[in-house]
This record gives structure tokens, sequence and C-alpha cells, in this order.
């Protein structure tokens, strides 16, 4: 294969697992439009890379009976359709009257579904063609056959920019940021498809460019790879987003943990347990508990009243202390129970420490 072929490859594993995790997404929320049209232009987004593979589209071409483009064609409804579903997105999210909206939208679709089918029986069909050749056709009814569905996306693809640009405002960050990133990769793709419309014309007109339109040597990939990444995950990151970045908060809050961590495991053997199961939710739950149970029992005795005021250097500054007297088999130091900050919630309660830990750290280089 070549390396084109293998970047659609991995265009197809990306979309293919992107789908599937938006069908859990749909399944949940079986009746939310807005996750059925993510769903449904994803699939056809896997379907189009899927057809566009030399070692598949021939394959389908001859199991069915060898009948001129049918698999193009069929692929190339499909991108009407994955640019009809990102369009049906952006209206839910960025449009006072959604329903409305997409009624008439879902009726241009058909008129250029039709019209497309149309432009097929008068030109591939008529002709014979197996597939549209990378270079071109100079035949004039493969121009309008190509000029059919490439203006569909391109009202689409404008369409999708100017509702970005005319926008309500967005409160949801990852959803701002998502469709933002739709918009520009429909910009994007705005240029691959008016670099396909040219192409095409000027070969029609008689003129020879000296590269490939489409196909495993075509410059449409430079153009369509980045606006494809731009599209799939602007759909997608309102809904992994926020994972996401929860889970980096919390591994940065881990990671500011470990001195802390490190030196009251190393104050109090007596608590040691494993500190490294394979699930990271279970590492940190592990890792705030780890600290707690040794402020609460083994350190205990050693802890003084912090300074008033919820200040973590302070509490850094205690807890120092008691470990410096836990390892030098020091006294305690009496009175009542210290009081200590804590968190209302596991989250912030690790985030607490992490102040603290990193407090801790700081007077451990200045020792």
């Amino acid at each position: 294969m070549t390396p084109a072929n293998w970047v659609q490859v991995g265009l197809i594993a990306a979309s293919g697992l992107a789908c599937a995790y938006r069908l859990r997404s749909l399944r949940r929320n079986a009746g939310d439009p807005t996750a059925r049209a993510i769903f449904l232009g994803l699939l056809s987004l896997t379907l189009v890379f899927l057809i566009g593979l030399p070692q598949f589209y021939w394959p389908v071409h001859r199991l069915l009976g060898g009948t001129p483009l049918v698999p193009q064609l069929l692929q190339h409804c499909l991108a009407m359709l994955m640019a009809y579903y990102a369009e049906v997105f952006m209206v839910r999210v960025a449009s006072a009257r959604p329903d409305r909206a997409v009624q008439w939208r879902r009726r241009l679709l058909l008129v250029f579904l039709l019209l497309l089918g149309f432009c097929y029986a008068v030109g591939p069909l008529r002709l014979g063609l197996p597939i549209l050749a990378p270079e071109g056709h100079a035949d004039v009814s493969i121009t309008v056959y190509v000029l059919a569905w490439q203006s569909y996306l391109c009202l689409v693809l404008v369409d999708i920019v100017q509702l970005w640009w005319h926008r309500p405002p967005i409160t949801g960050k990852h959803l701002r940021v998502g469709v933002a990133m739709m918009a520009a990769g429909a910009a994007v793709a705005l240029l691959q498809v008016a670099h396909k419309v040219v192409y095409q014309v000027t070969v029609n007109a008689g003129g020879r460019l000296p590269w490939q339109e489409s196909g495993s040597y075509g410059v449409q990939a430079v153009l369509l790879v980045p606006a494809t990444v731009l599209l799939m995950v602007g759909t997608t990151l309102p809904s992994w987003g926020p994972r996401a970045a929860r889970r980096w908060v919390r591994l940065r809050r881990y990671r500011r943990m470990a001195p802390l961590a490190r030196a009251v495991r190393e104050a109090c053997p007596e608590l040691a347990g494993d500190d490294r199961p394979l699930r990271f939710q279970v590492r940190y739950q592990q890792r705030v508990i780890g600290i707690r149970d040794a402020l609460i029992g083994p350190l205990r005795p050693f802890l003084r009243e912090p300074v008033p005021g919820g200040d973590a250097r302070a509490e850094a500054r205690v807890i120092a202390e008691a470990i410096g007297l836990k390892r030098g088999r020091g006294l305690p130091v009496g009175g009542a129970v210290p009081v200590l900050t804590a968190g209302a919630d596991l989250d912030a309660d690790a985030a607490w420490l992490a102040r603290v830990s990193d407090a801790y750290r700081r007077l451990g280089s200045t020792n």
C-alpha cells in the first residue's frame, strides 16, 4: 500500500473508534437528535474512507456486477450525508430554532441526492466508467456530476462557518472549542472543494495539471486529512473533553502529592501498602487515603495545631515537624487533637493535599 493508503487506514481506524464511542452515548440518549447526528455523521465518514480504499473498492465493484461507478456513487452520497449531519450538529448547538432549521436543510439534501442520481445516469453510467480517474475526465457530463455533489458540500460547509460566526454565547468550554474546531475544519474543507472543482473544470476545458487531484498520490489528502481531523474532533470533543480534562487534573494532583505521600510512607512503614494497582483511579484514591491514614494514625500524636487560616505552608510545616519527630523517636507533643484542613470530597481533598505537598517539597529544598 502507498503512504496515502496507510493514512486512509489510520483515518478509518480513528473514525471507527470515534463512531463506536459515540454509539455508547447514543444508547444512553436514544432520543437526543444531537447525539444521533454525531453518530450517523461519524458512521458516514468511516464508510467514506472505507469505500475509498482500493483494497475494498474493487471487491465491492465486482460484487455489484461491475456496474459503473456504483461504489464511488455510494461514497459521494455518504460524503453528503456526513456533511449534512455535521451541519445538523452545528444547527442544534448554534441555532435558536433548530427543528425548523433542520427541516429545510433535510429537503435540500434530498434535492441534491436526486440531482446527483440524475447526473450519475447521464455521466458515469452512460460512459461506463468503473471509477473517476485521479487526473480528472474531459467529458462535460463528469464535470456536471462532480459539480452536483461538490456544490452541496460547498453550501453545507459555508453554512457551518456562518452558523459558527453568528452563534449565540456558548457556556460550555469544550462545546465552545469543539464548535470552533468544526468551523475551522469546514473552512479547510472548502479549500479542498474549490481545488477539486477547479481541477475538474481545467481538465474538462482541455488543460492538464502536473499533479493528481485524488487517488493514492492525489493532493486532496493534504487538505482532506486536517479538515477531517478538525471536524471529527470538533463533533466529539464535548463528550470526551470533560473526562479527559478531569483525568489530566487528577494526574497532575497525583504527581504533586508524591513528595508528601513518599515522606509519610517512609515515616510510617506500618501503613505501607500497594500503591501501584492497575487502575489510575484506584491509585489516586489510595494516595489520598494513605496520606490521611498517616495523619490521623501514626503521625497524630506528633502533630501540633497549625496556624489558623487554612494556609498550606503552615500545615506542611506541622507535618514536616511531625515526620521529623516520628523518625527521630521524639516525644509526642500532647494537647488537643489538631484540626487539619480537609476537602469536602475526594477531588477537593486531593487538591488541598497537592498544595500541602508542594509546600512540603519547598520546605525540604530550603533545609
